[in-house]
């Protein structure tokens, strides 16, 4: 079967950034599952502009705002995204999904072996990216 070119999509990493009762499926057989299995060369994480949540994290660095039930620790992985640009100029909420999706692609060689020894034998690339929703534009980050 030829898979060259083909999109494996994983919504499930989209929870990566949640605590682990709530990340039931982004366990590493998922994170790895299309570079492993597949032979997909590249994972991309996804940040989108205008996210709800990331700017939730940004109401309780700007506002000390606080949200009742799971907003509160479903946005808690994000808080240090935003804390780290919260001086930037631009838009906030923007800027702190950008940095979300950079921490977040860092992180996923350090939370799967699989995934590292991959990256690392120049079989994969983890890349950050944000989607710009008034435009349809994805750009890729540094």
């Amino acid at each position: 079967m030829e898979l060259s070119g083909l999109l494996f999509r994983s919504p499930h990493l989209a929870k990566f950034h949640m605590p682990d009762r709530d990340r039931e499926f982004c366990r590493p057989r998922w994170r790895g599952y299309g570079a492993a299995v597949l032979g997909s060369p590249l994972i991309v994480v996804l940040a989108h502009t205008s996210c709800g949540a990331v700017k939730a994290a940004c109401d309780v660095v700007t506002k000390n705002a606080t949200y009742p039930g799971a907003i509160g620790p479903m946005i808690e992985p994000i808080l240090p995204a935003a804390l780290a640009v919260r001086s930037d100029p631009g838009d906030l909420v923007d800027n702190a999904a950008k940095e979300s999706a950079k921490r977040t692609a860092r992180r996923l060689t350090t939370a799967s072996t699989l995934i590292a020894g991959l990256a690392g034998a120049g079989k994969l690339k983890i890349a950050a990216a944000i989607y710009d929703l008034k435009t349809g534009v994805v750009t890729y980050l540094d």
